[in-house]
């Protein structure tokens, strides 16, 4: 089990917010049900891949997303770059907006059998 708090974590909301997140990776984010995420990539303008992350689609209507503590600044960047671009040029929901969110505690758990064993008591 590792804390993984540190890590850049997301939140992004308004109608559109589906379609913006499609356009920044390669992940099938339209296809997620409540409360089930992805691992995916953030890719440049050439298909390079900037990062990997994880897109989960919140049942409390947000996406809630998590990218590598050590790249943050750069897909923070990213994210603020394609939003302004995104939203000039398609049309898209302007009320839809993205924040980090830090008070979150996130562990990851490396093995299934041992996050039953962690809640069985």
């Amino acid at each position: 089990m590792f804390d993984v708090s540190h890590m850049l974590q997301t939140t992004v909301s308004g109608r559109d917010q589906v379609e913006f997140m499609e356009s920044l990776v390669v992940g099938d984010v339209a296809g997620l049900t409540d409360d089930q995420g992805t691992l995916t990539l953030f890719t440049n303008d050439s298909g390079g891949i900037i990062d990997d992350l994880i897109v989960t689609r919140t049942s409390i209507g947000h996406l809630y997303v998590v990218s590598n503590a050590a790249c943050a600044d750069t897909d923070f960047k990213h994210m603020s770059v394609c939003t302004v671009a995104v939203f000039l040029t398609s049309g898209m929901d302007k009320s839809g907006f993205f924040t980090k969110t830090s008070c979150l505690g996130i562990l990851k758990v490396q093995d299934i059998c041992k996050l039953f064993m962690l809640f069985r008591f």
